[in-house]
């Protein structure tokens, strides 16, 4: 039995190592890991991987940051199985054993149930041996169908097995099954355990669907309860040839005002949990769905299911960390009422004004995490100049300019820093150059840093100080037109303008995280 390991978020993304009976893997920063990652937050050697006793097993070597299985912290050596995540610094790993993979892909297949009183009802459990799509072909047509279907597999499972945004792999899933299968409609359904019920979370339907007069509009999906039970509390894939006279539709009349002949339904699996199930109805014919199709998206919904269950790890671990980083902002805001949540809103104005500039997701992603942090260098300010409830003197406001540098110096250890140090650093630089810390002018001043500092100069300008009331809006419309091209870029305080204007950029009231809380509470005693 062999295993491997594979980063899959970090600066080494795509590397791995084998693990057998013969060759153990270390992790860690120094030369002698059989990765040498180049991650500040591993220890020389943080962990490793061995193989005993027809298991494997994961040892934290006493690392300074320690080491991460499926969000739990090790206290002690632990065996790994198919499809952990181990997170170590700031690099992500997925174990994954071979022989594991293969008994999962061989438990997918044809155990072809069929009775002579129920034609209409195919079931598919998992034997590999028997699968039309792993059986020696015995005709032409055969070898095409086999080729077809494990040349859909090859690429379903690249293209949801290189997703880490859980959203993404649910749509990519539903693309692969409705381009290779031939369905009027297709939903994919993730259960809900604490309402107990199944969510509807991609609805696919064709455009020759004839019941669809507007195949732009929002899709009503319908789907069998009791089809969706079955397959979740049994774990296999069902067909209903005829559904018109299926029992099991008879509790409504879905099925007849909708024209649905033909439902296959296959579980969504990962490892030992059914996550939901891939639904496919078709409008056209009885008999819509052959052998073939169910043992094909039995098998997509075993890749997606392991894939989703991955995504969504990974997807916990990010908001573990921002909620980290949240705490740690909101603890510095703490000591002073009056910025009390500021660089949350700061926040949320960058991230609007970014949307209206059509920014992606993964660069919104970067400018939330670089606008959260924007004054974390004020935790090297001295606190008389800090929390001095009167205007500054001229040699406190130098030594107050020098937070974004600190700011910048203490995230730079962060690994992948580089993206969001130039808001941090750069957020009180000026249009005209007179800004600080390098009095950068123009389109010097990264794109980045100039949305924010729109944001944290608005978030200034509503703020009441013990030394002035906050502005109005007027006031603050007047103040922006005044200061566009002096102290603001003028394509973001146009985008600014307009949002404030129709009412999507307003003040927010907010406070301190329900988390942060007791702070507050420390400071007012």
């Amino acid at each position: 039995m062999q295993a491997r390991l594979l980063v899959i978020k970090g600066k080494n993304a795509g590397a791995f190592v084998e693990v057998n009976a013969r060759s153990a893997a270390t992790i860690g920063r120094g030369d002698d890991s059989s990765i040498a990652m180049g991650d500040p937050g591993l220890s020389r050697r943080h962990f490793t991987v061995t193989q005993e006793n027809g298991g494997f097993i994961l040892t934290d070597l006493k690392s300074t940051n320690g080491t991460f299985v499926n969000s739990e912290r090790l206290s002690a050596p632990i065996p790994l199985h198919h499809g952990d995540i181990v997170a170590a610094g700031s690099s992500l790993f997925e174990f994954r054993v071979q022989e594991d993979l293969n008994e999962e892909t061989t438990r997918i297949f044809l155990s072809h149930e069929e009775s002579a009183t129920q034609k209409e009802e195919t079931s598919v459990g998992l034997d590999l041996d028997k699968s039309t799509i792993m059986a020696l072909p015995q005709s032409e047509a055969d070898m095409r169908q086999a080729h077809r279907a494990l040349t859909t597999l090859y690429k379903v499972g690249n293209l949801i097995n290189a997703e880490v945004d859980v959203q993404r792999v649910l749509k990519n899933t539903m693309d692969a099954v409705m381009a290779h299968v031939r369905a009027d409609r297709g939903t994919l359904v993730l259960i809900d355990r604490e309402r107990g019920t199944y969510e509807p979370v991609v609805v696919h339907t064709g455009i020759d669907d004839p019941t669809m007069e507007d195949p732009s509009a929002e899709v009503q999906p319908y789907l069998s309860r009791s089809i969706l039970d079955q397959v979740v509390r049994q774990g296999r894939a069902i067909a209903s040839n005829d559904a018109m006279s299926d029992e099991r539709f008879k509790a409504g009349d879905s099925i007849i005002l909708q024209h649905i002949r033909s439902v296959l339904c296959a579980p969504l699996t990962a490892k030992d949990k059914i996550l939901g199930a891939i639904y496919l109805d078709s409008t056209g014919s009885v008999d819509a769905f052959q052998q073939p199709d169910l043992e094909l998206v039995t098998a997509i919904g075993l890749q997606a299911g392991l894939a989703i269950d991955r995504a969504k790890l990974i997807e916990d671990l990010e908001s573990l960390f921002f909620e980290s980083i949240r705490t740690i902002v909101a603890a510095l805001e703490a000591k002073d009422r009056y910025t009390c949540g500021h660089s949350e809103r700061v926040t949320m104005y960058a991230v609007e004004i970014a949307r209206c500039l059509n920014w992606s997701e993964k660069d919104l992603g970067t400018l939330n995490l670089s606008a959260l942090l924007h004054d974390v260098g004020k935790i090297g300010i001295p606190e008389r100049v800090l929390l001095k409830p009167g205007k500054l003197t001229a040699e406190e406001f130098e030594v107050m300019k020098q937070h974004p540098v600190i700011g910048a110096e203490i995230i730079k250890h962060l690994k992948n820093a580089q993206s969001i140090i130039g808001g941090i650093r750069h957020h009180h630089e000026r249009w005209d150059g007179m800004g600080y810390p390098d009095g950068l002018k123009g389109e010097q001043i990264p794109l980045m840093a100039r949305i924010i500092q729109m944001a944290d100069s608005f978030d200034a300008m509503v703020s009441t100080r013990p030394y002035r009331k906050g502005l109005s809006q007027d006031e603050v419309l007047r103040e922006v037109e005044r200061c566009q091209a002096t102290q603001f870029d003028p394509n973001i305080a146009d985008v600014f303008l307009k949002l404030m204007r129709s009412g999507r950029i307003r003040p927010l009231m907010m406070k301190q995280p329900h988390y942060m809380e007791h702070f507050q509470v420390e400071n007012e005693a």
